[in-house]
């Protein structure tokens, strides 16, 4: 849908539907959890001159894939055990092919009923149902019966197994964080912060905007720009003390040396610690995702996940 940096390092691109052109089954909410079940469908075809007017939903294309290179039957066996379409009407045959929408109509006739299917969902009155439910159902905190896993023995042995691993390959691999018992350890903004680099870039969202995704509908971006919240935010006091005003234009500079542009708001309801940057990457703020750095001082060596509690200073251009 768009040229992104996930896109960018692809070797082969398919042209996506955009969210207001394709079918978006919202699967895991469960009607008899939370009383409700809802699904996005399609406001508008796709604008373009054929074949472009026939794009395909993802979906599709990877059942395309898996049919090319020959696992097709096996995706239909998954599909029948976490579906629950195993000894159903809608039990998919190996033998057979389905499309795309097949597949989701079948699926929805299982779980909600035989007239609710996909003709339902995207007729005038479907693709939203109510049913009711106990106050139980929507609060089951307290009738939920079980111990807390505290103590994760299993960690241990897993620790063991990645240290051997990685002396095999002579990768030089820290298994210290491998532990039972859940433990404190600082952080590098933590360790390293001093009185150039003090404070701590963040990112926030507004109401306008959902994740990263609308930031490439041009309307809501007109409106979040509109109303000036496509740039960083600092609270009065701190910028004052560094010579910064409303609208003037900074660099913010990580720690690690790395440094994006930004126009500047004050605010009040910012930390005095922190500058906000728009999660949402938009023309005249800063792209957090740019300040992240990937190293051994940042990186989870459990789980592999990136460090993101920046330690920045901010100045003016």
């Amino acid at each position: 849908m768009e040229l992104d940096e996930t896109a960018i390092l692809a070797d082969v691109v398919f042209p996506d539907l955009h969210q207001f052109e394709r079918l978006a089954e919202s699967f895991i909410i469960r009607p008899e959890d939370v009383g409700y079940w809802y699904c996005a469908k399609p406001a508008v075809s796709p604008p373009f001159d054929p074949p472009y007017d026939k794009l395909r939903h993802n979906g599709q294309i990877l059942l395309e894939l898996a049919k090319r290179a020959g696992f097709l039957r096996d995706v239909y066996g998954m599909m029948n055990e976490r579906w629950g379409l195993k000894e159903t009407l809608y039990e998919l045959d190996p033998e057979k092919e389905y499309s795309y929408d097949e597949l989701i109509d079948r699926r929805l006739s299982c779980w909600l009923g035989p007239e609710r299917g996909l003709e339902w969902v995207l007729s005038d009155k479907g693709g939203l149902l109510k049913v009711d439910f106990k106050s139980e159902n929507r609060y089951p905190g307290h009738l939920r019966k079980g111990r807390l896993h505290l103590y994760y023995e299993f960690m241990l042995p897993a620790g063991e197994e990645v240290k051997n691993v990685a002396n095999e390959l002579g990768l030089n691999w820290d298994t210290s964080d491998y532990r039972a018992l859940p433990s404190w350890k600082p952080c590098f903004a933590y360790r390293t912060r001093g009185e150039e680099f003090n404070l701590f870039a963040i990112n926030y969202k507004v109401p306008i905007q959902s994740h990263g995704v609308l930031r490439s509908n041009p309307m809501l971006r007109q409106l979040t720009n509109s109303h000036g919240l496509d740039v960083a935010l600092m609270h009065p006091e701190t910028a004052r003390s560094r010579g910064i005003s409303e609208g003037d234009e900074v660099w913010i500079e990580t720690a690690k040396g790395r440094k994006v542009k930004s126009l500047i708001r004050l605010s009040e309801r910012l930390h005095p610690e922190v500058v906000a940057t728009l999660q949402h990457r938009l023309a005249r703020g800063a792209d957090f995702n740019s300040l992240v750095t990937l190293d051994r001082d940042t990186l989870d060596f459990v789980t592999c996940a990136v460090d993101s509690c920046l330690l920045v200073k901010v100045y003016k251009t």
